[in-house]
């Protein structure tokens, strides 16, 4: 490996060094959906789930967890990767904390 590459453990990390370079290759659809961010509703209608037993099953550890947008928290949304891996398996599903 050239002295000049850097390796990156998290594949999103790579993604968004890659995608802030100038001299980038466009964004593959496989890239966009790791970087891609639902909100709520959009996960309600993925699992169709009510908004308080989304919360329920972030309490007790078998629903993914949002990510925060703004600080404080008042912005929150789900990773659509940890949604689509949810909907895979919904009563075998733990978190990875």
């Amino acid at each position: 490996m050239p002295d000049n590459e850097k390796v990156i453990s998290d594949p999103v990390e790579g993604l968004l060094s890659r995608a802030s370079s100038p001299a980038s290759e466009p964004i593959s659809d496989d890239a966009h959906r790791l970087l891609k961010v639902l909100s709520i509703r959009e996960v309600q209608r993925l699992n169709s789930l009510s908004r308080a037993s989304i919360y329920r099953g972030i309490a007790a550890g078998t629903h993914p967890p949002p990510i925060q947008l703004t600080p404080g928290g008042h912005r929150v949304g789900w990773r659509e990767e940890h949604i689509r891996a949810w909907l895979q398996d919904p009563l075998g599903w733990k978190s990875a904390t």
